[in-house]
């Protein structure tokens, strides 16, 4: 379309048209101007004469970006606003690296194409060819962290939005991962700011350019519980990291991090992350470039946002304001299964017909167990350095169990245990120790941190005596409540006794443990005159008795089929602390945990046994709900 065919439309004169096209207006009703701005627009007419000369309307808009710095997203926001409006957009891509005089071409090129508005990224603070800009009178608009128009993503508004989620949920030890230099560097301003606005100093040593030995060193030591991230890549690596330290995401320390582009959202699943508004940026730039092409009397408005997290998945509460936790001190076995007519005694060989394998021991089912019930689990135990050992670790973080304190020795390898299991149930275990048999005191007392926040502690004797003693005490001395499972141990030294608040033997095994026989009353007492809190009895399909110095009762058993009857009394002792911790009395607490061992022995093998808080919860409401609280 020609001027001729455009003036003709418009139903102006030829001389009107050249003069709104050409910023030669002045005479010019605003209304006529808009006008035909809007036709031209509409019709996408473009004078022939602008390819040869500046300042022509050609309803283009050119971007000068540096090619490594403006993202897909901020031209695409360009591009659909200026489409939205009747406008092109041209792109033209600098190297950070290039100079002046290459930038000044880049103008040059721009407005030979007759561009109506130049979006301009600058460089560095000088603003080389500025003045051909201003000589052709094209309205310019920069952006980034050298504009001269304060024009720019808010770096430090999402730097201090990340800090103050971080805030609210009660951490106050915040290391911040940013570049020093560039438009990330208003990230580390934007925390400060955060900072200062919470009356809390800024300590300079937990300001971080990317992951480093000193920042680890802090997060182990627990002088930091969070941290925020300029970039998802360093967010990941510091995950990665801390997984490799046994820290938690984020159970140990929580993450928050920039997310350049939500198309990469399902590569970062589970970060927590503020995505950084480029699109909405780019809009802004584009409408605002358009205002200054068409004389708008409005001025450049800032660039305004709401940055909201894409999820919570690597934030919580700081590890010592959470719920407190249970820690379980204990054998880790790989379970050999054999189902067999009759268990196998002297002089009779037995042949299995069927046979399985699963994770197992004492320590690492209760772990389990615990963890399905809805409680935050701790294991300390060893494992061999071999293959059995991968699967351990794959079980404990699949049930989100804080493995921190489960040691793999190369020199044992992992405990297995050989399971006999006849069709009502009954079984026979026999148990080649392995790594079990390594641990020792010191390797509890290395443990230590993971008696901080505990409020229960869960402890067996297939493990050294010397490794259950430094157990016990240290639990005292952090005022947790301790149960103890005498499995597979022949005696109790009377000295340990006043460490156990819960002792929780089966008939067999306190017939074993105490030297004066008589009734279950009798030989409760004689423990409980020696310090230990609370007997509880399993009594196996007859239920369990509980003695202490204001209780003496029986509970009966839950009415399931016997399948396997190898789990019951780990299901037991997981249920017994988790409710106890859910804050039941002793009494109801183990009515429950009789149930969550009736359950186990109805199903094969132990850790798939285990019933999970909303079943048991279930199955509770139907046959005695007045248990369950409110």
């Amino acid at each position: 379309m020609n001027i001729k065919e455009f003036a003709k439309l418009a139903n102006v004169s030829i001389s009107t048209v050249s003069k709104i096209m050409n910023h030669k207006d002045e005479s010019i009703s605003p209304a006529t101007r808009d006008r035909i701005l809007s036709l031209a627009k509409k019709y996408n007419y473009i004078p022939y004469a602008s390819v040869k000369r500046s300042g022509s309307r050609t309803m283009t808009i050119g971007v000068l970006a540096s090619c490594s710095r403006i993202s897909d997203g901020t031209l695409s926001g360009i591009i659909k606003a200026a489409g939205e409006q009747g406008y092109l957009v041209t792109v033209c891509g600098q190297d950070p690296l290039e100079n002046p005089d290459g930038t000044a071409r880049h103008i040059e090129s721009l407005l030979s194409r007759g561009v109506s508005g130049l979006l301009w990224e600058p460089l560095s603070r000088e603003l080389p060819g500025s003045d051909l800009l201003q000589e052709a009178g094209i309205p310019c608009l920069t952006f980034g962290c050298f504009s001269r128009d304060n024009v720019c993503i808010p770096y430090d508004a999402l730097g201090c939005k990340a800090a103050e989620k971080l805030l609210e949920l009660g951490h106050k030890e915040i290391a911040c991962l940013a570049p020093a230099q560039g438009e990330l560097a208003d990230f580390t301003k934007g925390y400060k700011t955060c900072l200062f606005e919470h009356n809390l100093p800024l300590d300079c040593d937990l300001l971080f350019p990317s992951v480093t030995n000193s920042l680890l060193s802090k997060i182990t030591s627990r002088a930091v519980t969070s941290a925020i991230c300029s970039d998802a890549d360093t967010a990941l690596k510091l995950c990665a990291k801390l997984s490799s330290l046994h820290c938690g995401i984020p159970r140990d320390f929580s993450v928050i991090t920039l997310l350049d582009d939500l198309r990469l959202l399902s590569g970062h699943a589970g970060l927590s992350a503020l995505p950084v508004p480029h699109e909405a940026f780019g809009c802004y730039l584009g409408e605002e470039i358009i205002h200054l092409i068409e004389d708008s009397p409005k001025p450049v408005r800032a660039f305004t946002f709401s940055p909201e997290l894409t999820s919570k998945g690597s934030i919580a509460p700081p590890a010592g304001e959470q719920s407190k936790k249970i820690l379980v001190i204990g054998s880790i076995n790989i379970d050999n299964y054999f189902n067999v007519s009759s268990l196998p005694r002297s002089g009779k060989t037995v042949s299995s017909s069927l046979s399985s394998v699963s994770v197992g021991g004492k320590g690492m089912n209760q772990a389990v167990g615990i963890a399905k019930l809805g409680q935050k689990a701790a294991l300390i135990g060893h494992t061999g350095d071999d293959i059995p050992s991968d699967t351990v670790f794959s079980v404990l973080r699949a049930h989100d169990i804080i493995d921190s304190g489960v040691f793999r020795c190369p020199d044992y390898p992992t405990g297995q245990g050989y399971i006999f299991i006849q069709p009502d149930g009954e079984s026979m275990i026999s148990i080649m120790s392995g790594a079990n048999q390594s641990m020792t005191g010191k390797d509890i007392l290395d443990n230590a941190r993971l008696f901080e926040d505990a409020s229960f502690c869960l402890i067996q004797t297939e493990i050294p005596m010397a490794a259950v003693r430094a157990g016990l005490e240290l639990a005292k001395k952090h005022g947790i409540t301790t149960l103890l499972k005498p499995a597979a141990c022949g005696s109790l030294d009377a000295a340990l006794l006043p460490y156990i608040d819960i002792l929780v033997p089966n008939k067999n095994e306190l017939a074993e443990l105490c030297p004066q026989k008589g009734s279950l009353e009798q030989m409760a007492d004689y423990f409980l005159d020696r310090g230990v809190g609370h007997m509880i009895i399993t009594l196996g399909e007859k239920g369990c008795y509980i003695k202490d110095s204001s209780i003496s009762c029986r509970i009966p058993a839950a009415d399931f089929p016997a399948v396997d009857s190898t789990g019951a009394c780990d299901a037991f002792m997981s249920a017994l602390a988790a409710y106890l911790q859910y804050g039941y009395d002793l009494v109801s607490a183990a009515r429950i945990a009789t149930y969550a061992a009736g359950f186990s022995v109805s199903r094969i093998g132990v850790i798939p046994s285990l019933i999970s808080r909303t079943s048991l919860e279930v199955y509770l409401r139907q046959k005695e709900p007045y248990l369950l609280k409110s």
